[in-house]
């Protein structure tokens, strides 16, 4: 949807896909899963939402992580 909105603008249905994000100054949709992904994780593991981060994410104390002492696995 994201491609074809950006083919519709004045000048730009010429354009590369690569070449409209960069002229628009737009992220790829890729990129913006990622940043909403990291977004969901800090949510989750802050208790800002209703998900039991126990059930998706296991925690192990480490004193090697330079801030903070928390490192993560994936438990799926």
């Amino acid at each position: 949807m994201y491609k074809k909105n950006t083919e519709r603008l004045k000048g730009f249905s010429v354009l590369h896909y690569c070449e409209r994000l960069n002229k628009l100054e737009a992220e790829t949709l890729e990129m913006r899963r990622l940043k909403l992904d990291l977004v969901m994780f800090y949510n989750i593991l802050h208790g800002f939402v209703d998900i039991d981060a126990g059930s998706l994410f296991d925690t192990i104390n480490c004193n090697v992580i330079r801030g903070h002492s928390l490192r993560f696995e994936n438990s799926m």
